[in-house]
């Protein structure tokens, strides 16, 4: 992905949502690959919505967690991409 910083990751029409036993579930409609989404992914997944950008949901997931930026920015970052790979999100 690069410096990607500045990309607003946004949500697809590509995933149906739903609970399981407090846990939120996303599915890619197409492949059918899931994603049960823990604490930490759920915050990350609630902030994506084409406003924030990258930076900015990493430092505040950070804040939430009490971390700091450089302990979880490779970590969000990459599970950004990994939902950008399997059409969850795409980057406006």
């Amino acid at each position: 992905m690069g410096d990607a910083s500045n990309l607003r990751p946004q949500k697809t029409d590509q995933f149906v949502e739903t609970e399981v036993d407090g846990d939120r579930v996303l599915m890619q409609i197409e492949n059918g690959y899931f994603f049960t989404l823990n604490e930490t992914a759920e915050a990350i997944w609630t902030r994506i919505d084409g406003q924030l950008s990258l930076s900015e949901i990493i430092e505040a997931v950070a804040t939430k967690f009490s971390i700091t930026v450089d302990a979880c920015q490779a970590h969000i970052t990459e599970f950004v991409q990994e939902l950008a790979d399997n059409e969850l999100v795409s980057f406006v």
